[in-house]
């Protein structure tokens, strides 16, 4: 079965902004990371913001500790920066702390913002200095 989630990359100055729109699951959210790699080597750019917006529940920590183990070294090698913005009114804000430390122990500099304002200061700051 076919992940149900759309993801829209553009470009920006410095880094990608990745929209995406789906289910909340962890076969979308390990596709839609796949995918998020893969387009940060072919655009040869290692910063991205991601604007997520996911309807269900919020995965349990096991989960996400999953996607994280099985991801860290492609993530790492391909993404030097990662901003995530979950808009989803049932977001976790505990779910996006564990991801950040989950991700920060693997060597990844990964960050949760509220929104996409606080996301992109983050970046540029991280873009200006590399």
């Amino acid at each position: 079965m076919p992940a149900s989630y759309t993801l829209r990359i553009e470009q920006k100055k410095g880094y990608l902004h990745a929209r995406i729109v789906g289910e909340n699951t962890p076969e979308v959210t390990r596709a839609y990371v796949v995918e998020l790699i893969d387009a940060c080597r072919k655009a040869k750019c290692t910063a991205v913001l991601v604007e997520e917006n996911l309807d269900g529940p919020r995965m349990g920590a096991g989960e996400l500790y999953g996607i994280v183990h099985e991801l860290h070294s492609e993530f790492r090698s391909a993404i030097h920066a990662a901003a995530f913005v979950d808009t989803n009114p049932q977001r976790s804000d505990a779910n996006m702390q564990f991801v950040e430390n989950a991700s920060a122990n693997r060597g990844a500099s990964v960050a949760g913002f509220r929104s996409v304002a606080e996301a992109e200061a983050w970046l540029q700051i991280r873009v200006a200095g590399s």
